[in-house]
């Protein structure tokens, strides 16, 4: 069949490609422009001082016994952003590049825990252990602990500065993190929703890297004179309800991130410790103030008047304390404080194993979750067992 008035062919109405070509060209050009001038912007910023980061491994001179490097404490400073009024930062340290033949180098990496802040030197952890393996094997190795714990950074900085003491040769290497996931440096409470991942962390990094981006940061957000302690100032009053998805997310970035660290130690074939973090439960309320209870007003009533009057009968009468508070948490028993209340009766009473069910389940719930969690122990075992 024929329709009349259409050359044979079909090829009535299509353009020539030369036009089809050109009208791409038209539309992608505010594109290409938009793009262009980004660069050329990211260009004179680069020029001007902003745009990457320093380097956490400076090299700091050089002698007969070869070239000297030492920590920067600008490195870990940059991960809390430019023109940020936060910082954290290692302990200043030099060391030798290459490691002398004859010397064991064991690296501490980890948060504050592990660097053994606020303690001097000389009484943190990484001291005794290199006193006690000197003493050990004496004549035959030289022993040198290197702490490269900071101070409120959550674990992807970490996986970040494992990443610069893995070129300084290591023997071994120990890992210790969990405390921070949610108000340290690149933890949940410092990063917006849609960056709450590994991948998520990773883009955040690189936008904040731009030259662009430092110099919009310095001139919106001028540096200021911090004021509170550091991790207050992290925390930013944020609380979190104990189903909040935002806990799994913590744990999983945790276990992800020290599952990297452990296979960049097996790339390098150096040997690694993965720790869990210690934690005070009994001599530490919770942070936190709890949210309240889901319950009709005249529970959540009489749910606020048990825990109140546990708490104050602990000293005096700690079984019957301990029966209010357990009558408390038969209303509502996702509260950190009346599992605190609980803990410390049971203690006032002798049951201590008991008790320590109830101080671990009010760390666990606490609103601001400023201490590793048992998911965070969870993670730091199951990444052993992965990496």
């Amino acid at each position: 069949m024929f329709l009349t008035g259409v050359p044979s062919g079909g090829s009535r109405g299509k353009r020539p490609p030369g036009k089809r070509q050109g009208s791409k060209l038209s539309r992608a050009a505010p594109l290409l422009l938009a793009f262009a001038l980004l660069g050329l912007a990211e260009l004179a910023c680069r020029l001007g001082g902003f745009g990457g980061y320093p380097p956490i491994i400076v090299r700091a001179g050089a002698d007969s016994s070869g070239t000297w490097v030492a920590t920067n404490r600008a490195g870990t400073d940059a991960f809390f952003g430019a023109g940020s009024p936060l910082t954290g930062g290692m302990r200043e340290l030099q060391f030798t590049t290459p490691r002398p033949p004859s010397t064991f180098r064991i690296v501490f990496v980890g948060e504050s825990a592990i660097q053994g802040f606020p303690q001097p030197l000389p009484l943190t952890n990484g001291s005794f252990l290199e006193a006690m393996l000197r003493d050990l094997w004496r004549d035959r190795l030289q022993v040198e602990v290197l702490n490269l714990g900071a101070t409120a950074v959550a674990s992807f900085p970490i996986l970040c500065i494992l990443d610069a003491a893995l070129e300084q040769e290591p023997d071994l290497v120990v890992v210790m993190a969990g405390s921070n996931e949610f108000y340290g440096a690149y933890g949940m409470a410092s990063l917006p929703a849609p960056a709450r991942s590994p991948a998520g962390i990773r883009v955040v990094l690189w936008v904040r890297g731009l030259g662009l981006s430092q110099w919009l940061q310095s001139v919106l957000q001028p540096r200021r004179q911090p004021t509170g302690a550091l991790m207050e100032r992290q925390a930013l009053g944020q609380r979190f309800r104990p189903d909040d998805p935002i806990r799994a997310a913590a744990a999983s970035n945790l276990r992800s991130h020290l599952v990297e660290m452990a296979r960049h130690c097996a790339a390098r074939k150096v040997p690694v410790i993965v720790c869990t973090v210690p934690t005070n439960e009994r001599g530490m309320a919770p942070i936190g103030e709890d949210f309240e209870p889901p319950l009709p007003a005249d529970a959540r009533r009489a749910f606020h008047q048990k825990v109140a009057r546990a708490e104050a009968l602990v000293p005096t009468d700690p079984a019957q304390a301990a029966r209010l508070a357990r009558e408390a948490l038969g209303l509502h028993d996702r509260h950190a404080r009346a599992h605190f209340v609980l803990a410390e009766a049971l203690t006032a009473a002798g049951h201590h194993t008991e008790a320590l069910d109830h101080y671990v389940r009010a760390r666990d719930l606490d609103a601001m979750p400023w201490r590793a969690t048992t998911a965070a122990g969870d993670a730091a075992r199951a990444a052993a067992r992965e990496g």
